[in-house]
């Protein structure tokens, strides 16, 4: 059995984190979960507060019991018997008076003949499950203090097959909905979210209306994608793939595949949600071949594909030369005539020359490059790592982070070290920017702090932003003012007042303790008691008497009661917005007057791989970071995204009723748009004129209907909305007119513009920085980077704070190179910002 407790050089941890409390002559472990010492019950490295060691005994992975109590995770269950209670798998319980889901009762059922279904090879983590009583089998689809159970069926031989799918003696059932027309006997399932029946396939729980059941063929499962075919067709997550030959049709890796007729590519369509489309590209079938996960090519030409970024990037690299191609690392390659960054040209690179230094760092006979960028001045011959972000060359030093890099100006390369990382198990914060020193100074980052003294500099070993020497006491570079470091400690650069310097200890998070106080960030808690303090959450902590928000008490919380939401959402360890006690709810610190903690519950909306909870609800008030929702019904409110949402009879954008709106017809579009039956909204405003019907959100600015297009929910004058194209980065077109940002480019011909590289375009007219006419020759204009330009007999340079561009007065445009977003050079002269230096 796997045990997630040690004891190492007499301390105890869980999972690597120490249990300093922890009494080591006494400590056991009960399970891989629990364990005791004299003193103390232990979840993992959390205290089961008020519980009775000598009693305690560990249930399963959630549920424990004492003497006098039953616990869900380090949760009493008031309810719940302790001499009768008994855990029946790891989230169901049952004592003599009720059955429990996490730490919730089940209404309704039927205890004595309350059976859990088990998920085969499963522990079952998620906050919903499967059991069945003496009336049928029911899916728990909602916890909380209230848990809501859905009756499936009452066939006797209702089982599961896994977590999703289950059968009975006639039907199959996905998450618990019955599919009609399903038959359980000759079900099947296959991989890949594939299954079968005796008279139809399923992706999922959705039935592929045209493939064939009986020569249905899994080809495997590679890149998020689930490919099949039947004797006719192909199919990938359960779409059918228009044109594919079944017989001919395979994989040829990192999202490829090819038949006899076609080569296709995963394009996805959205890198939340994992959407995507199979297409074919331009290529030779029979010489196309993949090389790793970004570059493929064929007999005549060389392909870039990068999945991870949004909606997918797939072009042709222009002008490489095939023969002589080749791949250096997932970034860079090279060919006989240029290097290339990401599938594109590294302007002024040297194929032949081209070879890497190390993570993003490159080097030709003329250059050194930190992505596809210059770094100037750099000596290729002699360029070198030092430590972690610092290189140098045989005249300078340079601090490199991402795309970017700084001459460390004065640095000696030939003394300058990086200051060691502390090898300490106190060390609490890994350095993201260091401290260095050569024979004349010390510097953070890339800047000499002033008046330092390199030689008896030392960085702490506590906290890598700060280091002093024979003089000073330093943050992140900068002198704290004040500071002695034998007398104070310190939080962000700021002293702690009043701390003991040489009892003072950090805990979790913000929060310190010395032998009298206890400190959030660099503030006391007034009046907290050091021996009873404890950590609960980032910002929540308590002791004997009181419960703290931040530095301040939260007043009338109950010590005892006081709790977190996260094991009644069958949650680990996710401390959430609101919290409880037996009295209240409360949020950021304060009770919220009138709410109900016994049937409060937080509507989570998961977005961006993330959970927001800002909105909550009891029998009474819906609320929004803890403020409620005026004139909402509570039974019927339902999230519908981060913003909008809807009950019975409106809708809200922000917890604000949206006057005239219709709750049940109402939809997110494309963020911040939204529509009902009767109108249009942009950011919770009707659009005025917008047709329902037809509306339809191109991004989060431009949409368009059957008549207009719009930008940020205003008509654009004279627009004609079938033909609208988003163009991206502000730009977008239709029929007669462009757009920038919703501004009309009059000038500009919509059949003829066309997007360069950043914010530049392009007609058969003009030059376009963003809705600005550049005065260049549009047949011959080339975009160098964001801020450099040129055209056959100028340079310019873009200041995008002022929003002009000008021609750079006497550059040389044969010989111009822009090495950064700021240097450049010709062959006369180097230009800092477009300005001769």
């Amino acid at each position: 059995m796997k045990n997630y407790y040690q004891i190492k050089d007499r301390i105890v941890s869980y999972n690597n984190t120490p249990i300093k409390e922890a009494h080591l002559d006494t400590f056991k472990i009960l399970s891989p979960y629990y364990a005791i010492d004299k003193n103390t019950v232990y979840r993992g490295y959390e205290d089961i507060r008020d519980s009775d060691p000598a009693t305690f005994v560990a249930l399963s992975k959630f549920y424990g019991k004492d003497k006098n109590s039953v616990w869900f995770k380090e949760q009493r269950m008031p309810e719940a018997d302790s001499a009768s209670f008994e855990a029946r798998s790891e989230v169901f319980g049952i004592d003599s008076h009720n059955v429990y889901f996490y730490n919730s009762v089940i209404k309704g059922v039927d205890r004595n003949s309350f059976k859990v279904i088990e998920i085969p090879e499963s522990d079952f983590p998620l906050p919903k499950g499967y059991y069945r009583d003496v009336n049928g089998v029911y899916l728990i689809d909602k916890i909380g203090n209230n848990v809501e159970s859905r009756w499936i069926t009452n066939d006797a031989s209702f089982r599961l097959i896994d977590s999703f799918t289950a059968v009975d003696s006639e039907f199959v059932y996905f998450g618990g909905e019955k599919s009609d027309g399903s038959h359980a006997p000759s079900f099947k399932l296959l991989e890949g979210a594939y299954s079968r029946d005796r008279n139809r396939v399923y992706y999922f729980s959705t039935p592929i209306g045209d493939a064939d059941h009986e020569s249905f063929t899994i080809l495997g499962d590679s890149y998020g994608i689930s490919m099949a075919r039947d004797r006719e067709q192909v199919f990938y997550n359960g779409e059918l793939l228009e044109g594919a030959d079944a017989d001919t049709f395979e994989e040829t890796g990192y999202g490829y595949f090819r038949d006899k007729n076609h080569v296709y590519l995963a394009i996805y369509q959205d890198d939340i949600c994992g959407d995507v489309e199979i297409r074919t590209i331009d290529a030779d079938v029979n010489t196309f071949k993949t090389i790793n996960e970004f570059y493929a090519m064929d007999k005549s030409k060389v392909f870039y594909s990068n999945s991870e970024k949004h909606s997918h990037s797939h072009f042709v690299i222009k002008g490489a030369d095939g023969p002589s191609f080749e791949v250096l690392d997932y970034e860079y390659s090279r060919d006989k005539n240029h290097a290339y960054f990401s599938g594109k040209v590294v302007k002024n690179s040297d194929g032949k020359t081209f070879e890497l230094i190390r993570y993003h760092k490159a080097r030709d006979k003329n250059h050194v490059f930190i992505y596809e960028n210059i770094i100037v001045g750099a000596d290729p011959t002699t360029f070198m790592e030092i430590d972690s972000n610092y290189y140098r060359d045989n005249n300078s030093v340079y601090y490199c982070f991402y795309k970017t890099s700084w001459l460390i100006k004065g640095a000696d390369p030939k003394t300058f070290e990086v200051m060691d990382f502390p090898d300490s198990p106190d060390c609490i914060l890994p350095p993201i920017f260091y401290y260095s020193r050569d024979k004349n100074h010390a510097y953070y980052e890339d800047f000499i702090i002033e008046g330092a003294d390199p030689k008896t500099l030392e960085v702490s070993e506590e906290n890598t932003s700060y280091a002093k020497d024979e003089h000073n006491t330093y943050y992140e570079g900068k002198p704290i003012d004040g500071a002695d470091d034998n007398v104070h400690s310190f939080f962000k650069g700021r002293i702690i007042h009043g701390a003991d310097k040489n009892t003072i200890r950090a805990l979790e998070y913000q929060f310190k303790m010395d032998r009298a106080n206890v400190f959030f960030e660099d503030k006391i808690i007034p009046g907290a008691d050091p021996e009873t303090f404890e950590v609960l959450s980032y910002e929540y902590s308590r002791d004997k008497n009181h419960i703290y928000f931040k530095e301040q008490v939260v007043e009338g919380a109950d010590v005892n009661t006081f709790s977190f939401f996260d094991a009644r959402m069958g949650m680990e360890s996710f401390p959430t917005y609101y919290v409880f006690d037996k009295n209240s709810v409360y949020a950021h610190g304060r009770a919220i007057e009138g709410s109900d903690p016994d049937t409060f519950e937080i509507l989570f909306f998961a977005e961006y791989d993330s959970l927001d909870e800002s909105y909550g609800r009891d029998r009474n008030r819906v609320y929004m970071f803890g403020e409620s929702i005026v004139g909402v019904d509570p039974d019927s409110f339902e999230r519908l995204d981060v913003e909008y949402s809807r009950d019975r009879d409106h809708g809200y954008y922000l917890g604000k009723k949206i006057d005239g709106s219709d709750g049940p017809s109402m939809q997110v579009l494309w963020y911040p748009h939204a529509k009902d039956k009767c109108r249009v909204y942009y950011e919770g405003k009707a659009i005025a004129g917008a047709d329902t019907a037809s509306f339809e959100a191109k991004n989060t600015t431009y949409a368009r209907d059957g008549n207009s297009a719009y930008y940020c929910g205003r008509p654009l004058e004279g627009s004609d909305g079938p033909s609208l194209v988003d163009l991206y980065n502000g730009y977008a077109r239709d029929k007669e007119q462009v757009y920038y940002h919703g501004i009309i480019l009059r000038d500009a011909n919509s059949q003829a513009f066309k997007l360069l590289e950043d914010y530049y375009s392009i007609d058969d007219r003009n030059v376009y920085m963003g809705a600005t006419i550049i005065e260049a020759d549009n047949k011959t204009f080339e975009v160098l980077n964001l801020h450099y330009s040129r055209d056959q007999s100028r340079v310019y340079y873009a200041d995008f704070d002022s929003k002009t561009i000008n021609s750079i007065e006497g550059a040389d445009r044969d010989t111009f190179i822009a090495l950064d977003y700021e240097n450049a050079q010709d062959k006369n002269r180097v230009y800092l910002k477009g300005i001769a230096v």
